[in-house]
């Protein structure tokens, strides 16, 4: 409920509205001033906000992650992103353990345990491809990953690792961000292809082993 009644006052306080592209093209400068003045206030807000959104999934952090990269300048601004949503996705992950696993578990065990089996041999892989692809449904990542076995270290690791490049092009892409028009305008359909490949080579390898190791082993 606590989770629920933050999410509604977020929205009924008009929160969503500061998250919006053209407000924070409106404020850039003022924003600026505020770091500047008070880098550790800033920082610490900056910082907030994005765990708040991504540990209770509310969309807005792609914004944040462009102002990081207009604000911090590409290097730390990759560093307080990748801080911020790998620590917010670690947070959704053990709710989504600690408040839902023994339902689910319960209530669909025989497909609960068909799925966990498989995840604890290939969950590494697959997780690792799918944080990779650019246009996955991070929210329903960490809720699933929750619900598994997969231990938080792995799933922080692969999950920090899996978000580097494509964090990379939108704090990059923020230098830009006053002269943009709409988010999709960052990520092209090859450099989402380009991700995508990336991603999915681990289990490409995985895959090809696994099929062709007995006629290795038989040369």
């Amino acid at each position: 409920m606590l989770m629920v009644g933050a999410v509604t006052a977020f929205y009924v306080l008009g929160g969503s509205h500061y998250l919006e592209l053209s407000f924070i093209q409106n404020n850039l400068q003022n924003l600026r001033t505020i770091l500047e003045n008070s880098p550790l206030f800033f920082t610490s807000v900056f910082v907030g906000l994005y765990l708040f959104l991504t540990t209770l999934s509310i969309p807005g952090s792609i914004i944040l992650t462009l102002l990081s990269g207009a604000i911090f300048g590409v290097g730390l601004g990759l560093f307080w992103v990748m801080f911020s949503t790998t620590l917010g996705a670690c947070f959704a992950f053990l709710i989504s353990r600690y408040m839902f696993r023994s339902y689910f578990e319960k209530k669909f065990k025989t497909q609960y345990d068909k799925i966990n089996e498989r995840m604890k041999k290939e969950g590494i892989s697959y997780l690792f491809t799918i944080r990779m692809i650019p246009v996955s449904p991070y929210v329903v990542i960490n809720i699933v990953m929750g619900l598994s076995d997969m231990r938080l270290w792995n799933f922080a690791w692969v999950t920090f690792l899996g978000m580097v490049p494509g964090t990379f092009l939108y704090v990059l892409a923020g230098k830009k961000l006053s002269t943009i028009s709409k988010v999709s305008e960052i990520l092209s359909w090859e450099i989402a292809l380009g991700l995508t490949i990336l991603g999915l080579f681990p289990l490409g390898i995985r895959f090809f082993f696994k099929h062709h190791s007995a006629r290795f082993a038989h040369e």
